[in-house]
């Protein structure tokens, strides 16, 4: 589609691009499905099921290889589990899954959790 590749996001250089992800990306909360936190007020403006690197990231090929490449977006993750022993097995595999896309692409990047 023309339209599609002459919007304005297309033209932004990847270095404004990753100060938007940056941005974006600094609150990346994962709560786990058993957790009443989610109710809180202190998570005011967590959106349930959006993990910002993650949906960055599913955009479009040109953002997942950018947001793929970038690895202070991946450093940073809120964990809030409740966890069950033992874990449950749909659940805990999403979680598990998440958390290594996390460490792989944060690369040497120190972590922040």
């Amino acid at each position: 589609n023309l339209q599609t590749f002459q919007s304005p996001i297309r033209k932004l250089p990847n270095e404004i691009l990753r100060w938007i992800f940056n941005y974006a990306s600094s609150s990346n909360i994962f709560l786990d499905d058993n957790c009443d936190i989610r109710r809180s007020t202190v998570f005011k403006e967590y959106t349930p099921g959006v993990i910002p690197a993650l949906a960055l990231s599913s955009v479009c090929s040109q953002w997942r290889n950018l947001a793929s490449s970038y690895p202070e977006i991946w450093s940073r993750i809120t964990l809030i589990l409740k966890l069950k022993v033992p874990p449950s097995g749909t659940a805990s595999k999403g979680f598990m899954d998440t958390v290594r896309v996390f460490l792989e692409r944060s690369g040497s990047f120190p972590l922040s959790l």
